[in-house]
């Protein structure tokens, strides 16, 4: 008997959830809507980086708004973000009657795909999906409805009462949005809102308060490790940290630092640093793409952080020591051999194309990358669903539009 992985488990506990929640909100459905409500929700249920991700930075747009509009967050641990209610957001608890009411109430709904394949929100609200990835590499759990057609169902389903969904590029909306969701309604080909600060052609400030934050010292290069999330139990060939970081000091010069971010759903790391390594955990960092912002190379496998990584036109790098059994389950939507980036499946081979990285070639094939995945980035996706919400609530008073911000050149 097949042992069903994680993916399938949590789709089978909302096979459960969603009609109980069904059942319990539905006389909150004789509430009318808050027509200036709007409710955020990112990666929903776990303690860690639930205010980040896309709807952070709508939700940053839409300060310029102020008092006309109710801002309400729902995290697992309100008092850790003492941040948004210093931004004049109610903060509120997962799974609270508060929470609850204030989901089924809201004229706008922003998500990064947290509640949407359980929570019944009603045909009447704006609800926003941004997803949480950019691109279109390893499939996402499900996509294979002969493998298993309930988890393709269930995100197939999951569609039905999203008004907006957001995509980084055009094989995004094809294979995903339309395909493994299976979503007929509007996509928004702009970009990810979170992908805005990377195309921004100053970063210099906020890369100082990121440094400050990690407690790095002055004048140190970093390199961010970034694994997505392994549902398998393929062995997999641990990272050399000191190979790696000899190989970035001999090709790019300078002292090397390694961030080290594990997936937020991953219980276990995948390296062991040396008693003397020079690096710094950086799990529990509540914004990714600060980090990826102040990072001079990024190494990772199958996570979309290299898509938000190549915006920035910096060296990155794929280690996937277990391609073959990832090619075979879940598979790709393209190749990573197509992707444009340098691919090891060893230490050794991962050194060699640090050393062998040439910024000419490397530019030339992320141009040709983007233009095959048909990139979408503004550099504006923010400001734009911002205004989005303001024109579905209608805002008497609306903050005004800075001037657009040209995609950097890579």
């Amino acid at each position: 008997m097949t042992t069903p992985g994680p993916g399938a488990m949590r789709t089978r506990i909302t096979d459960l959830l969603r009609p109980l929640v069904t059942s319990l909100t539905l006389p909150l459905r004789l509430l009318p809507l808050r027509r200036n409500r709007v409710v955020f929700v990112a990666f929903g249920g776990g303690a860690r980086h639930e205010f980040s991700c896309n709807p952070k930075y709508v939700l940053q747009a839409l300060q310029p708004a102020g008092d006309a509009l109710d801002l309400v967050w729902v995290v697992e641990e309100p008092a850790r973000y003492p941040e948004l209610v210093e931004l004049g957001v109610r903060v509120l608890k997962h799974g609270t009657p508060a929470a609850v009411r204030q989901l089924m109430t809201a004229s706008v709904v922003v998500s990064n795909g947290a509640y949407l394949m359980w929570f019944p929100f009603r045909r009447s609200q704006f609800v926003i999906n941004t997803w949480h990835a950019g691109g279109a590499y390893k499939r996402i759990p499900g996509d294979d409805p002969a493998a298993d057609p309930r988890l393709h169902h269930k995100l197939v389903h999951s569609s039905k009462v999203t008004s907006l969904v957001v995509s980084s590029c055009r094989a995004f909306t094809t294979e995903e949005v339309r395909g493994a969701f299976g979503y007929t309604g509007e996509v928004a080909e702009i970009g990810l809102p979170r992908n805005d600060i990377l195309l921004s052609h100053d970063r210099s400030a906020l890369n100082a308060r990121t440094a400050a934050a990690l407690g790095l010292p002055d004048a140190v290069r970093t390199v961010l490790i970034a694994p997505t999330l392994r549902e398998g139990t393929t062995p997999v060939e641990p990272l050399d940290l000191s190979g790696l970081t000899a190989a970035l000091s001999q090709r790019f010069g300078g002292e090397w630092w390694v961030l080290y971010r594990a997936h937020k759903l991953s219980s276990s790391t995948q390296i062991s640093p040396a008693q003397d390594q020079r690096w710094r955990d950086v799990a529990d960092y509540p914004d990714m793409q600060e980090l990826l912002s102040l990072a001079d190379v990024l190494v990772t496998d199958y996570s979309s952080s290299i898509w938000d990584f190549s915006l920035t036109g910096k060296p990155s790098f794929l280690y996937l020591p277990d391609l073959d059994a990832v090619r075979r389950n879940p598979g790709f939507y393209v190749d990573p051999r197509e992707w444009g980036f340098a691919l090891a499946q060893t230490n050794t081979d991962l050194q060699s194309s640090i050393q062998d990285w040439d910024p000419e070639r490397y530019r030339e094939q992320i141009r040709h990358h983007h233009q095959e995945l048909g990139s979408a980035e503004t550099g504006r996706a923010s400001q734009i669903i911002a205004q989005r919400i303001l024109d579905h609530v209608e805002v008497a008073e609306r903050p005004s539009q800075p001037d657009a911000v040209s995609p950097q050149a890579v």
